[in-house]
């Protein structure tokens, strides 16, 4: 995480080398703005993003029937809302 304080600007890179990406965040502060305020809407930023989630997966070895067993259940839990939708809206 870094921190340029001259144009006041909250930048953070996390490089997976698991899914050859780069995911990178930024909050420009404003005029205004307190850096307690710029600090919470970046901390927000980095929850939705799920970079947060996705760095503490990779701490540590997943086997590969915990992995499928994992994205299974993610699954399910997307066709049960999606169902639990149309439903609803029916």
């Amino acid at each position: 995480m870094t921190i340029d304080a001259s144009s006041l600007v909250i930048i953070w890179s996390l490089d997976e080398e698991v899914h050859c990406g780069m995911s990178s965040i930024s909050v420009i502060v404003k005029e205004d703005e307190s850096f307690e305020n710029a600090l919470k809407r970046f901390r927000r930023q980095v929850q939705k993003a799920g970079i947060i989630k996705e760095t503490k997966r990779h701490m540590r070895y997943e086997k590969p029937s915990v992995k499928r067993k994992r994205k299974a259940m993610v699954a399910r839990k997307r066709r049960l809302r999606r169902i639990r939708r149309i439903n609803h809206n029916s």
